[in-house]
């Protein structure tokens, strides 16, 4: 299935999402991908299944069973009136389909690598272009200081709260655990990271769930991103081989 960006109707003329603060959906190559460095905004076509496959060894007990629940239109639309972003385009993700905490990312979005990334990958995924990703840095740094018993253990190590605050809000600062949790308790939305985990010397690649802190509950749909040499993408499809379900028509625009 071809993965694409589709325009709102009022927008016009159409913008390529290849223009600055965009990138393409594509099949997320192998390679580096640094902070300091920009990640190329071309389309690229190859199986990022092996890269991932190189990094574990197979295993009979894959772990438990996820449901690969993508934003939908009304999301976006919800969420970008939240964090006061123009919403530029729709994203088109996979269909619903069974996953295990090892599935790799099929098919990725590439932002920008410039220690921006998670924000920018926030920005893309809320709005459809990743051009907003200091309005999504200030929205979530101020909703951690506007909570500050929530997140009071978080920022201990981080030197308290006046410190995150003068550090965090700066560009090019890297997202850590705290954004993400942070993040997903503002937009009240599960974000799910395929990030590598050190087991017994080894690096083996699984799903991480960062649920809002005032919702322990698994909802959906779920925001889904990847960590490849310490760079945030957005997710639009796992290498699942099961079938694929619909959307429930009662989450389509």
């Amino acid at each position: 299935m071809q993965h694409s960006f589709r325009s709102l109707p009022s927008e016009s003329p159409r913008k390529r999402y290849s223009e600055p603060g965009g990138g393409y959906p594509h099949t997320n190559p192998g390679g580096k991908a640094r902070y300091d460095s920009v990640v190329s905004s071309r389309q690229h076509k190859e199986d990022l299944s092996e890269y991932y496959q190189s990094k574990r060894e197979p295993k009979e007990d894959r772990g438990p069973k996820y449901t690969y629940f993508p934003i939908t239109k009304e999301w976006q639309k919800e969420k970008s009136k939240l964090l006061d972003i123009p919403l530029e385009k729709f994203i088109r993700c996979s269909d619903m389909k069974q996953f295990y905490q090892d599935t790799p990312p099929l098919e990725t979005l590439t932002v920008r690598g410039d220690g921006n990334c998670f924000f920018r990958a926030i920005s893309a995924v809320v709005s459809g272009s990743e051009a907003e990703h200091m309005t999504v840095r200030t929205a979530v740094t101020k909703h951690v200081s506007d909570h500050p018993d929530m997140y009071r253990t978080f920022l201990m190590s981080r030197g308290g709260m006046t410190k995150y605050m003068s550090s965090m809000t700066r560009s090019r600062e890297w997202a850590t655990d705290t954004e993400i949790m942070a993040t997903a308790t503002l937009l009240r939305t599960v974000i799910m990271v395929y990030s590598p985990i050190q087991f017994g010397g080894k690096t083996e690649y699984h799903w991480q769930t960062f649920k809002p802190l005032d919702n322990p509950e698994m909802t959906y749909p779920v925001i889904y991103l990847s960590n490849k040499n310490e760079h945030f993408d957005p997710v639009l499809d796992v290498d699942s081989k099961d079938e694929p379900k619909p959307i429930p028509k009662s989450f389509e625009f």
